[in-house]
């Protein structure tokens, strides 16, 4: 159901405004609208959040064991909105301790690529305090090609140069040498052909192979720093669930931050929308804060388009988001969901159709939602699916399938593998009962908005044709189904539906075209009204795709089965081959499981979308979104 909706304007004193946003929040009833020019300063309190969330994710990083399924966390709401401010130190605190990680991670990265760097050079020989160049003599270091080994090797010796030749790096060879300052440029000319580059090494009192021990000892040290860190961020995780709550509250803050009013002197102005059912839980959340308030209700002018806000029961409620997918309805529609939620749930278990799915999908989504904790969307579609398992068991006991066995000792009312005339015609029928329900729901509507020749001439006149037609072939369909075949069917049944089949075309030739003006117009537009039946028909044979869906499923089934048994069979070792056809097993039917619910799931939604909703809803609609306490860590405010 949708709920009727009052415009509401209220007016509070300036002082009271912090209170009565969060008892109003608390009481989560007002839909506060944007306002064009808006009295209140909004403060930069998203950098908090951001910096917050990066917290707990960095500090979630130390929990030793994490639960399956993630933290159940319970808090009072006066915990959650008064708590702390330490908190917000330890959000500074934990930044600090990650830059300060990040900086010294950064400085062992460096180190280690200077370590690699010289990793040719550790069996230098001389000192590196003794590498500058004297009156005599030449220092230099760097690489040459190790092709030009021997070829450097005797030009060191025709010169007397001191060299020693070191380590590789990559098709580089490290050398050191050093020239007689008199020999020094006519060398350095030579050795340019051997592909030679300078390589500075570095200024340190001792040799290079202590040079490389001194730089791994400050990764030693540095190391030390990063485990202090870690520990200091590991001993915060007992401060998590609090940080959690503290990242709560500020979203909670940050919704009320960004509620719009405008202002007098002494006054805020709210303008919102508020169900007519709340009104007293308004008042009560206003007047538990002050006294001095002054509520206006009004209703929405025709030009207004009021927000939509369900009222369904916990069965439907899960069902909402599949229509709010497709288009939310308006606040002056017929709310879709009750009737969507029976055809959805029904279309979705003949789909998948096997007793076995069905047990293992209410198995697996019982305690997904009793585990998991799963809020929002991702929570009613566990339900939806869950809710699903029922029809999907029953549909499999009509179809005698059980993880694609069959039980000997029944009959399936239809057998998808080997029954596909009667699947077919089951799923069509399915179908015109699905589209005379759809067309139910527009006769509805045309009654609510009193277009009575618009129910006749388009709503009821197909009701009449569709079950007119179903009556009339009864006795047909009834002998395609073994356990129906033997039911007698009266022949006035038929022309009942031959007589419904009649008025119902009688009704479009008469009121079809009743929007023309001219009388010619409305002949031609009721005649053409039966070209509608060409619409039918397309709706009606989209159907067959149910018994695609439970066909393809329960080949898939059946392929699995059988090549579990042959693996059993071929393996000479009777253990090996128990142990793979169970394996073959739960993989094949585990996959049939996950593309059947993918293939329900889009499939299902495209009957409704399309063939259903296409007959009476229009959408175009915005959701009720009232104030109200924001959460994504906390699983239940008490």
């Amino acid at each position: 159901m949708i709920a009727s909706m009052y415009k509401a304007k209220l007016v509070i004193l300036k002082t009271d405004l912090e209170p009565v946003l969060k008892s109003i929040q608390r009481a989560s009833c007002l839909m506060i609208e944007k306002q064009e020019e808006s009295a209140n300063q909004k403060i930069g309190i998203d950098g908090i959040i951001s910096r917050t969330e990066s917290s707990i994710k960095n500090v979630s990083k130390y929990v030793d064991k994490k639960p399956l399924f993630g933290d159940y966390i319970v808090s009072t709401y006066d915990e959650m909105e008064n708590i702390d401010d330490k908190y917000q130190k330890l959000v500074d605190e934990v930044e600090e301790k990650i830059n300060e990680k990040t900086q010294i991670l950064l400085e062992i990265k460096s180190l280690k690529e200077e370590i690699k760097q010289y990793d040719a050079w550790t069996n230098l020989s001389v000192n590196l305090n003794q590498l500058s160049n004297t009156n005599h003599a030449i220092v230099h270091s760097g690489y040459i090609e190790q092709k030009y080994l021997e070829d450097f090797t005797s030009l060191m010796n025709e010169n007397a140069s001191y060299f020693e030749i070191l380590g590789n790096v990559r098709s580089l060879k490290a050398v050191f040498f050093i020239n007689y300052c008199s020999d020094d440029e006519i060398i350095l000319n030579k050795i340019k052909n051997f592909g030679y580059n300078d390589f500075k090494l570095p200024n340190y009192d001792g040799s290079m192979h202590s040079y490389v021990l001194h730089l791994e000892k400050n990764i030693e040290l540095l190391n030390v720093k990063v485990e202090k860190v870690d520990n200091f961020l590991k001993e915060k995780t007992s401060d998590l669930p609090k940080l959690k709550v503290y990242a709560d509250h500020l979203l909670s803050r940050k919704a009320r931050e960004e509620s719009d009013y405008a202002s007098t002197m002494e006054t805020y102005i709210i303008d919102g929308w508020l169900p007519k059912d709340d009104v007293d839980k308004l008042k009560k959340a206003v007047e538990e804060v002050t006294p001095y308030y002054d509520l206006e209700l009004l209703e929405p002018k025709d030009d207004e388009m009021a927000p939509t806000y369900t009222i369904n029961n916990k069965i439907v409620t899960p069902f909402e988001g599949i229509t709010n997918m497709f288009s939310v309805p308006t606040s002056k529609e017929i709310d879709p969901n009750p009737v969507m939620s029976f055809w959805y749930w029904i279309i979705f278990g003949m789909m998948m159709g096997d007793v076995g799915y069905g047990v293992l999908l209410l198995i697996l989504g019982f305690l997904f939602i009793k585990l998991a904790h799963p809020r929002g969307g991702t929570l009613n579609l566990a339900k939806v699916l869950t809710y699903s398992s029922i029809t999907t068991i029953f549909w499999g006991i009509v179809f005698n399938s059980y993880f694609g066995f069959s039980l000997s000792f029944y009959k399936a009312f239809v057998n998808p593998m080997n029954d596909s005339l009667p699947m077919l015609v089951l799923s069509i029928i399915v179908g015109f009962f699905h589209i005379i329900t759809g067309l139910f729901m527009k006769m509805i509507r045309d009654v609510k908005d009193k277009d009575i020749f618009e129910m006749l001439g388009k709503d009821l006149s197909w009701i009449f044709i569709l079950l007119g037609l179903l009556l009339a072939i009864m006795g047909t369909v009834f002998g395609l189904f073994p356990a129906l075949k033997n039911i007698k069917i009266p022949s006035f049944i038929s022309f009942i539906g031959l007589g419904m089949i009649i008025l119902g075309v009688c009704f479009i030739l008469l009121f079809g075209g009743h929007k023309k003006k001219k009388i010619i117009g409305k002949i031609f537009g009721g005649v053409l009204g039966l070209y509608d039946v060409t619409s039918y028909l397309g709706d009606i044979l989209s159907y067959s795709r149910i018994m695609a869906l439970v066909m393809s499923s329960a080949s898939v089934a059946y392929v699995m089965n059988l090549l579990a048994g042959m693996v059993r069979t071929m393996i000479p070792i009777p253990f090996l081959g128990v142990l793979f056809s169970i394996i073959i097993y739960i993989v094949g039917h585990l996959f049939n499981l996950v593309l059947g619910l993918l293939s329900a799931y889009v499939h299902d939604c495209r009957l409704q979308y399309i063939e259903f909703y296409g007959k009476f809803f229009d959408g175009g609609g915005y959701l009720f979104k009232p104030l109200t306490i924001e959460t994504k860590y906390i699983n239940e405010i008490k």
